[in-house]
């Protein structure tokens, strides 16, 4: 070539660096926004020969197939490369607070994705409006500050039960044995002793002449027995309150709630319980733990994180009065009062049957929350297996699995993707043994397939968080020097993650779905006992799974190309699943097991990808959600309760969203509107329709959107 004279070369596509760094393809349709910038006409392919064919997790697990690049090469496989990245966690604060967040918190595929986060930011204004409305409306006295050690106001406190208690005794009375009947087996495993609840009770509060009286307890210690005792009945308060067993008491409770919480705490601070521990102290703790935050929530909007210092403090207070020790080997010597300890003092049943209580609640608060297991299994008894039933097996089963997925998960060491996919198994493992059908079997034991039924869904909505975990490490892993078959894998497992986080998110709102239509075997009643037991999950798991829903399908009806650009980065995965072929008959929860379980049933994964296609559509969220909000509109358990009232608030905000892109969609491909214009004209909307709504009513909120009405009408803005 003549020297000076430099031939240019003819490209027809140009790959931008951050295209290549991060193994994505962007084209004309769904430019990223370096070629946005350049005006180039980039498209990015994966090398000749790699494909995303779909690949098989157990078989990956089991060392087949496409876990190795070669058949016979010794070599270890790419899944066992131990990364650090990929477990990440966050530490939030602001001036009232500093939170952490673990890698399994909800919060971290928000914050995960910078753009889309920006857009929750627009209706943060918005929602504190509707937390402060809610507030004034149920003013909430945020009795969890006063369960402290201090000055022990004995008269107050006894002006105070003589002034509640005396009048209702009847009605307590009534209620400490629904609580036995009904709610003990429940919730506890039969822990509380009842028998000691009901003699104390009796102690306390002698009838003379149909009038009845309050001994006031001659040690301060003791007002740890009305807390306990106030603490129950207000449970049963909470569970009867808008059930139809509510109306079948005797004797009405004149009480407010208000009344029976501020006595229930009042009544353990008095006891001083930090100086003066006992068993009772412990129960009452317990109580006012689920009392607060559980089955109610009038605290805060994040009940995991608001109620862990109280946890904190009954597993403190266990390790001081000897709970976490094994009672068959643990000697107990009364040298006082000897007649009245023999009362007070737990069986060795109850004992135990608490201490399991309490290391499922350790393994769940260190999964979620992603602070360390609290318990150590070399200085306390471990899981105490009553019997070899199916419910002892499985119980037992889903502790040993929260508590490993946390020592995995929150570890400082690094982990590898088959550690990852190795959990992922174990939970649908566990779920595929608990499959849906159950739910309508009629000859279960109700209170225990309702603890399944919990944990079922407690673990489901760990699957897409822990996808996404392992789509994080495949990142890291194909920016090093892949070979053929390693490509292969990582892409088809992508596929393979991005389909479960999505058909998990959806298999655990379609069981939310069913269990409050009433089609259970739990009954027909919205606000019956084991919807209120299924509160909490409930509350925790609807605004992940419809925030999830959102970052899927937000991208494919916007285009837009910083959400696009945000999911592709995560995922690895332009233009999938693809947007023709989606499922052709009506998805319900049979169908969306069978997706979900298909390693186990032999079902291919075609049906996983025809599933997902359909639920990024517009039409069928919002078919979805029509038929919710019809169910949940019965639910005055979740309506009432502060977290799951923001998390309804959020999803009409963005129910909004959606079907505002859908009317504007020509505009925004066309660039004639962006996405922000549109969040700016759904905020005006939503302040102006729940301003309209004072009396907090979502059906007349939901109503404008799907009844039909030209709320789309901006002229007023």
């Amino acid at each position: 070539m003549t020297a000076g004279i430099h031939k240019r070369r003819n490209r027809r596509l140009i790959v931008c660096v951050e295209c290549r760094r991060r193994k994505l393809r962007c084209d004309r349709n769904h430019p990223c926004r370096n070629c946005l910038k350049a005006a180039s006409n980039c498209e990015y392919r994966s090398r000749e020969g790699t494909s995303l064919e779909d690949v098989n997790v157990r078989e990956i697990l089991g060392g087949e197939g496409a876990s190795r690049g070669d058949i016979g090469d010794d070599s270890p496989s790419i899944l066992d490369t131990k990364l650090t990245g990929i477990s990440k966690s966050v530490i939030v604060s602001k001036p009232s607070r500093t939170i952490f967040l673990g890698a399994l918190s909800s919060f971290l595929p928000i914050l995960s994705r910078p753009y889309f986060k920006s857009l929750l930011s627009e209706f943060e204004e918005t929602m504190g409006k509707e937390k402060l409305k809610w507030k004034n409306s149920h003013k909430p006295s945020h009795h969890a500050g006063i369960i402290v050690d201090g000055e022990a106001d004995e008269v107050g406190t006894a002006e105070m039960v003589q002034r509640i208690i005396c009048p209702n005794y009847y009605a307590f009375q009534e209620r400490l044995i629904y609580f036995q009947n009904n709610l003990n087996g429940l919730l506890f495993g039969g822990f509380v002793p009842m028998g000691a609840v009901h003699s104390l009770f009796f102690s306390y509060f002698p009838t003379i002449d149909g009038q009845t009286q309050f001994n006031v307890p001659q040690k301060a210690h003791y007002y740890a027995d009305i807390s306990l005792i106030t603490s129950l009945v207000y449970l049963v308060l909470i569970f009867t309150r808008y059930s139809s067993d509510g109306a079948k008491f005797r004797y009405q409770l004149v009480a407010t709630a208000d009344d029976l919480i501020t006595l229930a705490t009042t009544s353990l601070a008095t006891s001083q319980f930090r100086r003066k521990k006992s068993q009772q102290a412990v129960l009452a703790l317990i109580l006012m733990r689920v009392n607060l935050f559980v089955y109610e929530n009038s605290e805060g909007e994040l009940e995991e994180i608001e109620s862990y210092p109280i946890f904190q403090m009954c597993l403190d207070l266990c390790y001081q009065v000897g709970l976490h020790a094994d009672p068959d080997v643990t000697d107990t010597v009364i040298y006082k009062d000897r007649p009245a300890m023999k009362i007070r003092l737990m069986t060795s049943l109850e004992v135990k049957q608490l201490w399991n209580y309490i290391q499922a609640e350790d393994a769940y608060y260190s999964a979620i929350i992603g602070t360390p297991l609290l318990i150590n299994y070399h200085f306390c008894a471990k899981y105490w297996q009553k019997s070899n039933s199916f419910f002892d097996l499985q119980s037992e089963k889903a502790v040993f699995l929260m508590r490993d997925l946390s020592s995995t998960i929150n570890s400082c060491s690094p982990v590898s993707l088959r550690d990852i996919l190795t959990l992922i198994d174990r939970i649908l493992r566990f779920c595929h043994d608990l499959p849906a059908k159950l739910l309508r079997s009629e000859t279960a034991d109700l209170d225990e397939l309702a603890h399944l039924c919990k944990l079922k869904l407690l673990l489901l909505q760990l699957v897409a968080r822990l996808c996404r975990i392992v789509t994080v490490g495949i990142s890291e892993l194909r920016a090093q020097s892949l070979d053929e078959g390693e490509a292969n894998m990582l892409g088809g497992l992508s596929k393979e993650m991005y389909r479960q986080s999505l058909i998990a998110n959806a298999c655990l709102l379609y069981h939310i779905k069913y269990i409050c239509e009433g089609k259970s075997v739990f009954g027909p009643d919205g606000n019956g006992k084991y919807i209120v037991f299924f509160r909490d999950a409930f509350a925790r798991s609807l605004a992940p799974c419809f925030v999830l829903w959102f970052t899927f399908l937000l991208p494919r009806v916007t285009r837009s190309p910083e959400l696009v650009r945000e999911m592709q980065q995560e995922t690895m995965l332009p233009f999938y699943p693809p947007e023709e072929n989606g499922y052709r008959s009506d998805i319900d929860l049979p169908v969306l097991e069978r997706a979900l379980f298909h390693d186990y049933e032999n079902e291919k994964p075609e049906l996983a990808e025809q599933i997902c296609t359909k639920l990024l559509t517009s039409a069928e969220l919002m078919k979805f959600v029509s038929s919710f909000y019809d169910v949940v509109g019965e639910n005055e358990i979740l309506k009432t309760s502060l977290d799951s009232f923001l998390t309804l608030r959020y999803v009409i905000t963005w129910l909004y969203l959606v079907r505002m892109v859908e009317e504007f969609k020509d505009k925004l491909e066309s660039r004639q509107m962006s996405l922000a214009d549109i969040v700016g004209r759904v905020k005006v909307k939503i302040e102006q329709h729940f301003a309209d709504n004072e009396d907090l009513q979502f059906e007349k909120i939901l109503d404008s959107i799907f009844a039909g009405e030209d709320w789309l009408n901006m002229g007023d803005i």
